[in-house]
Order: structure tokens, then sequence, then C-alpha cells
């Protein structure tokens, strides 16, 4: 029987207070590892609130909502991977020449899924908005050095404080970019052709005539932008796993380079 592709999930940095492996149980306690985030309840230490978080589901519910830390003395690493809810994920069919990123994003799962079976660690899917997903995160239970693997192409980026939030809560947080080269990174010379562009509010591929000069615009366009999502990720300190391309073997190659050069990080550091 031929393995599955898999790569090793190779930590950003080292885990404080637990070992960073497949545990077998896991344990609610007064350690140091803060491991999510739960409803408050009559007798808990008010210490514990995180106010933030509180805010937030206070907000979004309409009622004064408390929400504590929880730690685990000790607990297991898991891998979650969320896919980004946004139309433009449906894009494109499979049978063009360019970027789908749905089977990218199958591609993606199934990698990470044989990843985590190789290395014992607990694995879960969803599909989610980035900016939900994050903060929801945050009254979940997800423990302190677990990989979360956020594949989306990032046309719009989530606050980078709720980045910076995800990445203090000891989650290690893995951009997986997928954009199309051509549309999205750049955009060609298609003056006077009609183009199946994107309609976003009408979430559908609209016929479309564009300038020589409209096509300048979103070229500018999306190159400052895919910039602008290189460097705040660089600001947070985030290493990204970059994919243009859906098929199996470019997605092992994507997250086999990423996994290398976290590698070498590591014994960088040792």
């Amino acid at each position: 029987m031929t393995a599955e592709p898999a790569v090793p999930l190779v930590p950003r940095r080292r885990v404080n207070a637990s070992a960073h492996g497949a545990l077998r149980s896991a344990r609610r306690g007064r350690g140091g590892d803060l491991v999510g985030t739960r409803p408050y309840q009559d007798g808990d230490d008010v210490r514990r609130i995180d106010h933030r978080a509180s805010a937030r589901l206070s907000s979004a519910s309409g009622r004064n909502e408390l929400i504590v830390r929880e730690h685990f003395a000790e607990n297991a690493t898991r891998v979650l991977v969320v896919r980004d809810r946004r139309p433009s994920m449906a894009l494109f069919p499979d049978w063009s020449p360019w970027l789908s990123k749905p089977d990218a994003c199958g591609a993606t799962g199934r990698l990470l899924a044989a990843s985590a079976r190789r290395a014992r660690y607990a694995f879960r899917e969803e599909d989610n908005h980035l900016a939900h997903a994050l903060e929801a995160l945050a009254i979940g239970r997800l423990g302190r050095g677990s990989f979360v693997f956020l594949v989306s192409d990032f046309l719009v980026l989530p606050p980078e404080d709720v980045w910076r939030e995800a990445v203090e809560r000891g989650w290690d947080i893995v951009p997986v970019v997928l954009q199309d080269p051509v549309w999205e990174q750049s955009f060609p010379e298609a003056a006077g052709l009609v183009l199946p562009i994107w309609d976003p509010d009408a979430r559908r591929l609209r016929p479309t005539l564009l300038t020589r000069r409209e096509c300048a615009a979103r070229r500018k366009e999306n190159e400052e932008r895919f910039v602008a999502i290189s460097e705040q990720f660089d600001r947070i300190g985030l290493d990204p796993i970059q994919l243009a391309h859906h098929d199996d073997a470019s997605v092992w190659r994507g997250f086999h380079e990423w996994s290398e050069a976290r590698s070498v990080g590591v014994r960088g550091r040792l």
C-alpha cells in the first residue's frame, strides 16, 4: 500500500510548559498554557475574565456576556483547517487553466489530514469567514501550540489586531494563500477582449469589456494588494504558504517548502 503524501508539521517556535506532540490526555488546570475561553460561571475567578472576548460577544449578542480564560495543565496539539467562505473562493472551475480554489482547498485538506495522522494530532476542518473563525477560536478550546491553517485568497484581510490576538494566544497560525498569478496577483494586457470578471454584488462571473487603462488599473491594484498582504504577515510574524496551482503535487510542494524552511529555522535556533 502506498503511503499518503504528508509533510512534517514543524512548530514555528518552542511551546512552553507542555510537550509538543500527541499527548493522550488533557486536563483542565491552573497551569500556564492558555487553551481557550468559555462563558463565565458563578464562582469563577474574576481575574480570569477575558475583557476583549467579552466585549466582542456582548456586542454581537446585544446582551452583557462575560468570557473567562481556561488553562490546561497539559494539552494535546491539534490541527485545524479553516476554509474561507468568501464568494471569490469558488473561483475558478476545474476545467479552466487557472487556479481552482475549491480543488486547492481539497488537496490542502487531504494533505494536512494525512500529516496530522502521521504526527498523531487531532484534526478538524471547517468553513467560516476568517475574522469570524479567529474570534470563534477565542471562545473555544484550542490548545496552545495547535496549528491553525487559514486557507483563503485573502482578497480582504481581517483587522491586524485580530491576527495579533490569535498569535498572542499561542496558536501556530499559518495563512495558506490561494491566488491565481494571472488574474489576482497581476492582470493581463487584455484590452478589447470580453472577459469573465467576478461581480461581488451578483456573486457570479459577468462578461466585461475592459480598456487598456482599466487593465492597467486592475494590475496595479492587484500587485499592490499582494505586496500589502505579504507585508502584514511579515509585521505579525507569520510565514504564509502561497499556492498558485491546485494539483496535489503542487500543493505538496508548497507545504514541503514551508516545512523545510521551518526545519532550517528550528535547527538554527538550537
